[in-house]
């Protein structure tokens, strides 16, 4: 999927640009420790809600006052925001963005930061794979992280249930 940079979009990767460098995994500490925050009593969940990227308008337009009234005013807004880009996260609604807008924007920050999306903690020794963490990557180049046996699996579970299908 393609995804259009929009107004909203385009705000929100500016406010969040100053953070590329950053480490995510301590801006979600400093996220955590702050005094101030406004989600530090909202149930998760509202966090991580059903609706995504395919959902109706209404459902997309209700999820996003609703994030954005809970993070209105929060002194770590941004780098919840950045943080959760920085990590890749792919679900969620971090920093004010809503769960169908944050995946469009964590796509578009992957184009535009594809350095930042490698995760360091992955061992890619003799892994030369194009697509790092695909289910062909883990057939054709050995590459054995988390992502890529995911894949793998998925895919064998997918074949099965075609053979099942065609007896």
């Amino acid at each position: 999927m393609r995804t259009r940079v929009t107004n909203f979009l385009g705000t929100q990767l500016d406010r969040v640009q100053r953070f590329a460098g950053s480490d995510g995994w301590k801006l979600l500490g400093l996220v955590e420790r702050a005094a101030g925050r406004n989600c530090a009593d909202v149930p998760v969940d509202v966090f991580f809600p059903a609706a995504d990227e395919f959902s109706g308008r209404q459902q997309r337009a209700a999820l996003r006052k609703k994030i954005a009234e809970e993070c209105s005013g929060c002194p770590v807004r941004d780098e919840c925001l950045a943080g959760a880009l920085l990590r890749g996260e792919r679900y969620g609604s971090w920093g004010g963005v809503a769960q169908p807008d944050f995946q469009e924007l964590a796509r578009l920050w992957r184009r535009e930061n594809p350095d930042e999306a490698e995760d360091p903690t992955v061992d890619r020794t003799g892994c030369d794979a194009p697509r790092h963490g695909t289910g062909s990557a883990y057939a054709n180049y050995g590459c054995r992280c988390p992502d890529a046996r995911e894949a793998e699996r998925r895919r064998r579970g997918q074949q099965r249930a075609g053979a099942k299908g065609a007896a």
